[in-house]
């Protein structure tokens, strides 16, 4: 697995491995002025939380919370399907990683900026 601090120490190699991002004491936040893509071009995305997982736009958003799912919508709310089918509960367990310890020291300073 690669982390940030070979990235850093590397920054014109190309990824052709994993990646990985761990913020092992505290949080990890992504942000950007535009837009922001998460997308997998061949396998599945997967966005757990332990204890909630929500999305949100433009005053509505989709909690996942103690096993329950809570729309909010200060507008309109449309299924579209072609059938619906409600079934009994179901269970998805999602193991979170053990984040190792470790320092990163970092020499040099890159512009990552394009």
């Amino acid at each position: 697995m690669r982390t940030i601090k070979d990235v850093l120490q590397h920054p014109s190699a190309r990824l052709t491995q994993h990646l990985g991002f761990q913020a092992q004491s505290d949080a990890l936040d992504l942000f950007a002025d535009q837009q922001l893509r998460v997308a997998s071009a061949s396998q599945d995305v997967l966005v757990a939380g332990n204890t909630k997982a929500v999305m949100a736009s433009g005053g509505a958003a989709l909690t996942i919370e103690d096993g329950n799912v809570v729309f909010h919508c200060p507008g309109e709310f449309r299924i579209k399907a072609a059938s619906f089918t409600f079934e009994g509960p179901a269970n998805f367990e999602t193991a979170l990683p053990n984040l190792p310890q470790g320092e990163l020291t970092v020499t040099k300073l890159y512009n990552m900026s394009r």
